[in-house]
């Protein structure tokens, strides 16, 4: 939360400086993490322990280490930002943002109504496929009713299964062909993928005009390191402005686009990346 100023809470032991904690705050349940400093209180007198509201749970997560947290201190202190909205930025998106959704879907599980009717045999006609659909999927292409659906997994007919909506990003496909470089163009791109194959730290710097095919050159430097076992690649743009313009070029060379991160992301498309 972007509060300047720590809160005091009661714990039943002694907690490590870093320790990634579950709060009451309000009528809520918030993550916090365990302060050894608060420089920006705005009271320094302790409250009675009977006022004080007991840390419900200390997460299995390692504390955040002393160096980081002078970190967090120090940014705040120099952007004159509150010290909470500062460590909202470095904790996990996962402690940060709501869980993905999840949804319940329906499977055959093999075993028959204790009495069929047309109903029926048209929703375990549907999954006899053994795929495991969504409630309204089964209603809208069996054309029954949601109490059919819920009937028969009360038999133990279907088998509920509870997944996430979310799925994972596509993989980019390295093999993909991009166009006919120029001998300039082949020359830098062969230098580039020289260095990634060395997998040592190489510093290069790439000239060229605006529109001399730079992007492309890159391009064949990001696929020799995606076609490696574990391969992963991170681009960094100079504006956000550029994001969605780049993420077009990529998706048109490698046929899937690359998980997304800047500021302007909405906290469900930074939890997904």
């Amino acid at each position: 939360m972007p509060f300047a100023h720590a809160f005091e809470y009661n714990a039943s032991r002694p907690l490590a400086p870093g320790s990634v904690v579950r709060v009451p705050l309000g009528r809520q349940h918030r993550i916090g993490v365990v302060w050894d400093r608060d420089s920006t209180s705005v009271d320094d007198r302790a409250l009675p322990a009977a006022r004080l509201k007991p840390v419900e749970a200390v997460l299995d997560l390692p504390p955040l280490g002393a160096p980081l947290r002078r970190f967090i201190d120090w940014v705040a202190d120099y952007t004159l930002s509150p010290a909470g909205a500062v460590l909202r930025m470095a904790l996990p998106p996962r402690l940060v943002t709501a869980p993905a959704p999840r949804q319940i879907r329906y499977r055959a599980s093999g075993q028959q109504p204790q009495r069929m009717t047309a109903a029926r045999e048209r929703v375990l006609a549907l999954l006899a496929d053994g795929r495991a659909r969504p409630l309204a999927d089964i209603t809208t292409r069996a054309r029954v009713s949601d109490g059919v659906v819920r009937t028969l997994a009360r038999q133990g007919v279907l088998e509920q299964r509870v997944v996430a909506t979310e799925h994972a990003p596509p993989t980019p496909d390295p093999s993909r062909p991009g166009p006919v470089l120029s001998p300039p163009q082949a020359a830098a791109a062969r230098h580039l993928c020289d260095a990634v194959r060395a997998r040592a730290f190489a510093p290069i710097l790439l000239a060229g005009v605006t529109g001399s095919g730079k992007t492309e050159v890159y391009f064949e430097a990001i696929a020799e390191a995606l076609a490696a076992p574990g391969g992963q690649v991170l681009v960094l743009l100079p504006e956000i402005a550029l994001t969605s313009q780049w993420l077009d070029r990529f998706h048109e060379r490698f046929g899937a686009e690359p998980a997304p991160w800047h500021s302007d992301l909405a906290m469900a498309a930074r939890r997904r990346t």
